[in-house]
């Protein structure tokens, strides 16, 4: 066979070694070859790097640039900035504090102002006043009717009646183990163009009189400056059916021994104001 023959004839080339030359220009060629791949390699390392660096770069300028625009906002709106303060650092309980103080303010607007007596003063939202609607006797509808206060030892009974479109009258009495002990006249009447409520503040004393000051939604303020005690009576209406009857002063008062024994058959008591709570018997 030609192919195994020529094999055979030339098997002595195969062991051959190569020369010093030979090996010489294998290194070389070898060596540029590495050359050229650790190059490429640097290359593809930098750009990334570069690549890397710019972007550390642009989210270096963005956080400074939101730090500016916070800064020149904080500025151009120091009320915002305030209020971040306090609430980091401010007492929770005086913010509270300072809260009610507000929606007490909001809601009670300056009661010692002098104005039309006459004016209502309700709304459903507690924030907006409506001075607009003039108050009649018929505001005080809600009152008619049979009202009672009972505890361990008495009971309270007031029956307020409509006399005319201009008077409404009260006539309260305090019974004990079944016997009347005591008995009060109070009268809500319409006269020039203005309300009153009159009631007397010792036994066999003349009624006094106070004007209508401000008419709330829930709250009926009348007011007489001139006495020494009380110098408001106040209605607090809690629901259709429970009221609250209140005699105080807007300041710190003194009653002699005579109110206190009259005042106190029928109502508590305290250093800051009297008061007594009425539930509605029936419905009128």
């Amino acid at each position: 066979m030609k192919i195994t023959r020529l094999f055979h004839d030339n098997q002595y080339k195969l062991n051959e070694r190569p020369s010093p030359q030979a090996w010489r220009r294998l290194e070389r060629r070898l060596d540029e070859h590495r050359r050229q791949h650790k190059s490429a390699l640097y290359l593809y390392l930098g750009a990334a790097a570069a690549v890397v660096a710019l972007l550390a770069v642009i989210s270096l300028l963005g956080i400074a640039l939101d730090q500016k625009s916070t800064s020149v906002a904080a500025s151009a709106n120091p009320t915002a900035q305030l209020e971040e303060l306090l609430l980091a650092d401010a007492d929770m309980d005086a913010l509270r504090n300072v809260e009610l103080g507000r929606q007490y303010r909001d809601y009670w607007p300056n009661m010692a102002t002098e104005g039309n007596y006459n004016k209502r003063l309700s709304s459903n939202n507690r924030n907006h006043i409506n001075s607009n609607i003039e108050v009649s006797i018929q505001d005080f509808k809600w009152l008619e009717g049979e009202w009672r206060n009972e505890t361990a030892d008495a009971e309270s009974v007031e029956t307020w009646k409509r006399r005319s479109a201009k008077l409404i009258e009260g006539t309260a009495t305090l019974q004990a183990e079944g016997k009347i002990v005591f008995t009060e006249q109070m009268r809500i009447l319409q006269s020039d163009g203005r309300l009153f409520f009159e009631i007397a503040l010792a036994k066999g004393q003349a009624p006094v009189r106070y004007v209508l000051k401000q008419y709330f939604a829930d709250r009926i303020i009348f007011e007489n400056r001139a006495l020494n005690f009380p110098q408001q009576i106040i209605l607090d209406k809690h629901s259709p059916n429970m009221y609250s009857f209140i005699l105080q002063n807007p300041e710190p008062f003194g009653m002699n021994n005579v109110q206190i024994n009259h005042l106190g058959r029928r109502n508590v008591i305290n250093h800051q104001h009297i008061i007594r709570v009425m539930e509605r018997a029936a419905a009128f």
